[in-house]
């Protein structure tokens, strides 16, 4: 009898122990790991990895939580709820617990980057140049958020806007809903302004955003309660207000009357406002937009949220969201981009994984001998090792902090990681994770796991849907579909007229060598209804994990024949075209017109320009029915060569194309005693195989060894049962 029970109790064990060996987050080459509970439910991971491991030298910190748990809750919390002040994690932390009715702080990271005095901010009489622009902005410091941020149900900013120069891209966000589902997209607010009296209707550049030249930016009081008298004399401000409080959001529809007008010749400028007030400011061509409006018109105001992406449902119904940029994973792919190969960043990264357990990651760095922060190849292998499914960085540099609250009385705050400015820096805005009250339940949740192809390195090509949608990355002004046997590329959405999209060779059966591969090739066809009848094309070739990067790349000319042509284009010039070969960027036009037309059908990589021509001049004449396939795929030539022009490239070692991302300023005023920057997003493929765990065991066998441990152990009760 006691045998029998023994064996129960050995067993019962086995399934604790099976249960808790799938709960562990492992990555490669970790030297230590230290998991803790700092809440029910809410798992603190801390990871040390050695020089020796694919991470090199760093200190990371996850907060790992699931918000089907109805008594969780993830906020984004401004200063004040001011959308220009700046503080600490830890004191917006303290407040909110202080202010916030039954919900306590658990953990939190910083948030967004934001628009600072040394880059495009640029306060007049400072005579500060940045990427190529020195006009002033600004009359003081405007630190509002780079990205697309809401809070409590409300807009505190829209994104960057191109008249915010220079113009650096398309921020992400990452959000949750009014149904706590966490999603990741590229959200945009339409703000339509119609003056009620004489019909005119204009829309809004941004809410929140920079006064810049020729922008017409729509102010609300969780701006300007806080700060005014920012926008230059050349401004034209009119002062609207409503009978009550207002919410800009979706779906949001209010009214309100013409009080007082600014123009440029008025020595007045607008005061602080309350939460019944809106100022409209705009310069240069967007003046005559508002220049109208008199006392006492009626001004109606309407707002609708879509997303680039193709989650407008969701993003309509988001409550709290933080901006973000270097979204690497999406989707459960990589995408190519990351921060570049040495970058040594401190890191602060949110997402989610497959299995829909939100994360917050820090990652310390700039700390010689203690942790040397991430670069591309970290940022992929962490996707890999945690199994993330969407994921970016918010900001990062001296601002990465990581904030928990002990679990005695979750009164005493602590922050865990090792911020690089040496303390905690003050932020724009915080990531909050907090308990309080049972609320509803979380609703559908829906994770589309990519279907994963093997592909082959020295040939890509696009037989089905599954090889486009598996391979095309991290994309910049273009869409990209496949188009019966070929990855279409259409510009569209250009604002910088840069359209590319990263090509990852994540599922790659084989990496190549880039020391013996140095001629690529693409097989293209540009349709007839192109605006030009050539193009430049270009290439980034991306190794060892690594991103692309000015100077790491090469053109080739290509030509508009409504027919498959080729071009080769090689790498012997680029100087970090070495060891692995993880991916490439292609910008398939380096200057195009809205709605140009490429089609690839195969991207390959050969060893020598003539093996090259052999290869494309065969696919090619199979392609436009020139010659007769002989094998049963279009990848090789057959014994007899055939002739077919070759385009003519250049090898080039281009520019750096945009400067890097400015850090965020460290203190609270306009004077910044450091003038460190942020990465400028760059982009890049790591290409092993994904491991669909997060764990390093393989999770079916997890999956078994539980449900035998259940299995026996009932078996085990029985038997004592039956004995008795």
């Amino acid at each position: 009898m006691k045998k029998i029970k023994a064996l129960s109790v050995f067993l019962t064990l086995i399934f604790i122990l099976s249960c808790a060996v799938s709960a562990s987050w492992d990555l490669d080459g970790q030297k230590f790991n230290n998991t803790t509970e700092i809440y029910p439910g809410v798992m603190r991971h801390y990871i040390e990895t050695p020089a020796s491991s694919p991470y090199k030298l760093q200190k990371i910190n996850i907060i790992e939580f699931d918000l089907a748990q109805r008594d969780l809750y993830l906020d984004v919390v401004y200063p004040q709820d001011c959308a220009v002040k700046l503080s600490t994690t830890k004191n917006v932390m303290n407040a909110f617990t202080k202010e916030n009715n039954g919900k306590t702080a658990i953990a939190g990271v910083n948030g967004d980057m934001w628009m600072v005095t040394y880059a495009h901010a640029r306060v007049k009489g400072s005579g500060t140049s940045y990427g190529g622009y020195s006009d002033a902005v600004v009359k003081k410091s405007f630190p509002v958020s780079r990205g697309f941020n809401m809070s409590d149900g409300e807009i505190y900013s829209t994104a960057h806007m191109t008249q915010e120069t220079p113009y650096e891209g398309e921020f992400w966000s990452f959000g949750v809903t009014d149904d706590f589902i966490p999603v990741m997209g590229n959200p945009q607010a339409k703000v339509m302004i119609k003056d009620e009296n004489t019909g005119k209707e204009v829309k809004a550049d941004g809410i929140n955003r920079l006064p810049a030249k020729n922008a017409l930016v729509v102010y609300t009081d969780k701006a300007m309660k806080g700060l005014n008298n920012f926008a230059l004399d050349d401004a034209y401000e009119v002062l609207i207000e409503f009978d009550g409080d207002y919410k800009m959001c979706h779906g949001a529809d209010f009214t309100g009357t013409v009080k007082a007008i600014y123009g440029p010749d008025d020595s007045a400028d607008p005061p602080l406002i309350n939460n019944k007030q809106i100022v409209l400011t705009a310069r240069g061509t967007r003046v005559s937009y508002i220049n109208e409006f008199k006392i006492g018109d009626k001004i109606n105001f309407t707002c609708e949220i879509t997303d680039i992406e193709g989650k407008t449902e969701l993003w309509q119904r988001v409550t709290n969201c933080v901006g973000g940029h270097i979204q690497f994973v999406v989707g459960g792919k990589l995408t190519g981009n990351g921060v570049g190969e040495g970058a040594n960043y401190p890191s602060t990264i949110i997402g989610y994984t497959s299995d829909k357990k939100v994360v917050m990651i820090t990652i310390d760095g700039r700390q010689k001998n203690y942790s040397v922060g991430a670069s591309s190849s970290t940022l992929s292998q962490l996707a890999k090792d945690l199994d993330l499914y969407d994921a970016f960085l918010v900001d990062g540099g001296g601002s990465t902090t990581m904030t928990i609250a002990k679990a005695d009385d979750y009164k005493n705050l602590q922050t865990v990681n090792s911020p690089s400015d040496g303390s905690d820096r003050s932020v724009n805005n915080s990531i909050i994770l907090s308990f309080g009250k049972e609320r509803a339940a979380q609703g559908e949740f829906v994770i589309e796991k990519p279907e994963k192809v093997e592909i082959d390195m020295t040939n890509l090509s696009f037989p089905s849907k599954a090889y486009a949608d598996g391979v095309a990355g991290a994309k910049n002004e273009c869409s990209c579909e496949w188009d019966n046997g070929d990855l279409k590329l259409t510009a569209t959405g250009l604002k910088t007229n840069d359209p590319y999209v990263n090509i990852s060779y994540q599922y790659a059966k084989e990496n190549i060598s880039a020391d013996d591969y140095k001629v690529a090739t693409v097989v293209y066809k540009l349709p007839e209804t192109n605006a030009k009848a050539s193009y430049s094309t270009e290439i980034f070739f991306c190794a060892n994990g690594g991103g692309a990067e000015g100077g790491q790349s090469a053109v080739g000319q290509i030509k508009r024949t409504g027919k498959y042509e080729y071009v080769n284009i090689s790498a012997k010039s680029v100087s970090k075209w070495k060891g692995k070969a993880t991916g490439i960027r292609l910008d398939f036009f380096t200057s195009a017109t809205e709605g140009d037309v490429m089609y690839v059908h195969n991207i390959l990589f050969s060893k020598t320009a003539e093996e090259a021509d052999e290869r494309a001049a065969y696919i090619v004449g199979v392609l436009n029915g020139e010659i007769e396939e002989t094998t049963a795929e279009t990848t090789a030539p057959p014994e007899t060569e055939t002739e077919t022009e070759t385009e003519t490239v250049t090898e080039t070692e281009t520019e750096t194309e945009t400067e890097t991302e400015p850090e965020t300023e460290t203190e609270e005023t306009s004077t910044v005693s450091q003038t460190e920057t942020e990465p400028k997003e760059t982009t890049g493929a790591e290409t092993e195989q994904t491991n669909n765990s997060g764990s390093s065991v393989n999770p079916f066998i997890i999956i078994a060894i539980v449900a035998a441990g259940v299995i026996i152990t009932v078996i085990g009760v029985m038997i004592v049962k039956k004995k008795k």
